[in-house]
């Protein structure tokens, strides 16, 4: 009753967690797909509705054992990689979404998959469906949308949109028409499967009575299609809707897919239609009509090379108006359509956007709209707190993490808010799928039955693809807001991200009367964040600072590292040979793989007026290394880390506090230079109006922190 799936295929989701996969997730689940697995590197443990996500597919075939078929939803640079790890791994069907991805490296993909027996359909695509039995990809969105759409029958589709997959089904149910298998082959100008390449499979289905297609200019597929169905001599009649007609009237245009390129004659639509004619393949004039052409089922060809009716006078049905135009058109060709004259480019010298006919065209001139300067510091919703000017410095040397899930940690949260700088409610990563509502209630009581102190409380929200993000926002804002200073939001990947969170959050405020506004912490875990940091830091502000992610960003980047933080032995530079003795030792170096990113998210903070962390030091046991790593960000710039750990408490307190002597010797400069210009001699050490502000930054920081440090103060002389 289908050709490729069938309600019994198991397959997996490559790139299970990211936004788009989560729905993919959700809409085939609810369509009663088999999904054992998801892969997305470095999240093993987690689920997605309950599908288990692993660190790559060779985890789930040993876990489940073998898969018949993959959905390929990961960024356009990984998807080769995703699908030579699938095929390695025994899929063999595999239904690449991704978009924008190099044509030479589609190309390698789709030769890999001939020599591994293996089908790929897309790039670029919806994906597949059996109706009422499976569907494998995002073909008819929600289950509810598909099933209203779909309807099991004898008809096959294919087609080049996936969009136009969904309206033809549609329209076919509409007519009474189901349908067999519905393959949204991919619009790119290199897929995996071509309609020629897919007719042989429905060509064996005894259920499949007939065959509509979805065509556009550009490409070779329909006179491929055209050509297989001469030399097979196929028993099933083949209806096709063309789009795109107006193209053969203006040259050089492009429409529709990345495929649609017509490079030639017999890439036009007139050609194409002439060359499925003549194979005997009906071509519909309008997509609503494409039922009526040829749809017998069960009594064969009854349109072929031989029995085609004729299309005088009527042309199969086209409305007489319609025919009366086109007759028009061919008499006067120099007159245009108003729709075709309207994207004509405008002569020299006429003012842009005025055109004859009164026929006014916006060509991308506009500038992109940007919300006003004066704008910027006023509330984002009625009766929200205004948003402040400058971002309260408070001592935040370590963010101590806590379950509220975990009883145990929950009963030490009042001893520690006396010895933490910030405690952070932690409800994403290490808190298991089953106790994210209660690791949620659980903060909220906690909030609610402690009294902080100077010790400010975090929260990290789940990230805004998840489930749980929106939740997380509605129910600690609206009852625990007043006690929360910092939000921290995970893998922002641009400003939109930040945009977002800022609106959200000023509505709720406004619903629950708060007086005070909320900070946005950004965790800086994913390759796009790093390329949009100083966008992220300039959105809002609500943004008190970035942290480093080092384990989610290690594996968005796919570095070869398992380690959270930290540098790697493999991570070196080595001396030069001896000249003089080629066999002598060559010492090495380890390097540090995060000093690119932490100098540019300090650069990025600081230009912005808020505040860099370095975020996790994994090892836990290891802490001289915790201690150099979180030295090494002190120096570069940050004002704290995280600590896992009651351990790496007393070593970010120690390390991200000036140390006594630098603190008395900044205040000895700042004496000795007066009023900050010039230059002086002290100790034999110029010093002049630069290293006076660097002084002045250490001192400031000592002072806020002796205030709630009386050994501190002591030791500062303060």
């Amino acid at each position: 009753m289908s050709i490729l799936l069938s309600k019994d295929t198991h397959f997996i989701i490559q790139g299970i967690t990211g936004r788009e996969a989560v729905n993919l997730t959700r809409e085939n689940l609810e369509y009663g797909a088999k999904i054992v697995g998801g892969v997305t590197p470095g999240r093993a443990g987690r689920d997605v509705y309950g599908v288990p996500v692993y660190d790559c597919v060779r985890d789930i075939v040993k876990a489940h054992g073998p898969v018949q078929g993959s959905i390929v939803s990961v960024p356009p640079k990984f998807t080769r990689d995703a699908v030579f790890e699938a095929l390695e791994n025994g899929i063999t069907l595999i239904v690449v979404v991704t978009e924008n991805i190099p044509r030479r490296e589609v190309a390698q993909m789709v030769e890999l998959a001939k020599l591994r027996g293996a089908r790929i359909i897309g790039p670029n695509c919806l994906g597949i469906i059996s109706p009422d039995e499976c569907k494998m990809g995002g073909v008819g969105g929600p289950a509810a949308n598909t099933r209203q759409a779909y309807r099991k029958g004898n008809i096959g589709v294919m087609s080049r949109s996936g969009g136009m997959t969904t309206e033809i089904a549609s329209t076919l149910t509409a007519a009474g028409l189901g349908q067999s298998t519905c393959v949204s082959i991919g619009g790119d100008a290199i897929i995996g499967t071509t309609y020629a390449e897919l007719m042989p499979f429905f060509e064996a289905d005894p259920e499949t009575h007939a065959i509509a297609i979805y065509s556009e200019p550009g490409g070779r597929m329909e006179a491929e299609l055209a050509e297989w169905i001469k030399e097979n001599d196929s028993r099933l009649p083949v209806v096709a809707f063309m789009a795109g007609r107006f193209m053969d009237e203006m040259k050089g245009m492009r429409f529709g897919h990345a495929g649609t390129i017509v490079e030639g004659k017999e890439d036009t639509t007139a050609e194409k239609i002439k060359r499925m004619e003549a194979a005997g393949i009906s071509v519909a004039p309008f997509q609503e009509r494409i039922h009526a052409r040829s749809f017998h089922p069960g009594k064969g060809r009854p349109q072929g090379r031989q029995g085609r009716r004729s299309r005088s006078p009527a042309r199969g049905g086209l409305p007489r108006e319609h025919l009366r135009r086109q007759r028009e058109r061919r008499r006067n060709p120099g007159r245009e359509p108003r729709r075709v004259r309207a994207l004509r480019p405008l002569p020299r010298g006429r003012p842009q956007g005025q055109r004859r006919d009164h026929q006014a065209l916006r060509v991308g001139t506009r500038r992109k709209p940007m919300r006003s300067a004066k704008d910027f510091f006023q509330p984002m919703a009625l009766g929200a707190p205004e948003p402040l000017r400058e971002i309260p410095f408070k001592p935040s040397r370590m963010i101590h993490f806590f379950d509220p899930s975990n009883a145990k940690m929950a009963a030490k949260v009042p001893d520690m808010s006396k010895k933490c700088d910030v405690l952070l409610g932690n409800l994403e990563d290490a808190v298991a799928a089953d106790k994210k509502i209660d690791a949620r209630e659980g903060l909220v009581k906690i909030a609610r039955d402690t009294d902080f102190g100077s010790c400010q409380l975090w929260t990290r929200v789940n990230s805004l693809d998840s489930p749980w993000g929106l939740d997380d926002m509605i129910r600690l804002v609206t009852e625990i807001g007043d006690k929360l200073d910092v939000v921290m939001v995970p893998k922002v990947e641009g400003a939109w991200d930040i945009h977002y969170v800022d609106r959200l959050l000023a509505q709720l405020e406004a619903k629950a009367g708060l007086t005070r506004p909320l900070m946005v912490h950004a965790i800086l875990e994913t390759a796009l964040g790093v390329a949009n940091v100083e966008e992220i830091c300039a959105a809002s502000p609500r943004m008190q600072g970035l942290s480093l992610g080092p384990a989610d960003l290690a594996a968005s980047r796919r570095m070869k590292t398992t380690r959270v933080g930290g540098g790697h032995p493999s991570y070196i530079v080595r001396t030069d040979p001896d000249p003089t003795n080629e066999d002598a030792p060559r010492p090495t170096a380890q390097q540090d793989l995060w000093h690119y990113t932490m100098a540019r998210m300090v650069d990025a903070c600081n230009a912005n007026g808020i505040l860099p962390y370095y975020g996790p030091f994994g090892d836990i046991k290891d802490t001289v290394a915790c201690e150099d790593q979180f030295r090494n960000a002190f120096l570069m710039g940050c004002v704290g880390a995280w600590s896992l750990h009651p351990v790496q408490i007393d070593i970010a307190k120690e390390v991200f506090s000036p140390p006594v002597d630098e603190v008395l010797w900044a205040r000895k400069v700042i004496d000795e230079m007066g009023d900050g210009t010039g230059a002086v001699m002290i100790d034999g050490k110029m010093q002049d109006d630069a290293t006076v502000k660097q002084c002045r930054v250490m001192v400031a920081l000592a002072e806020m922190l002796a205030e709630n440090d009386p050994e501190l103060k002591s030791a500062y002389g303060f």
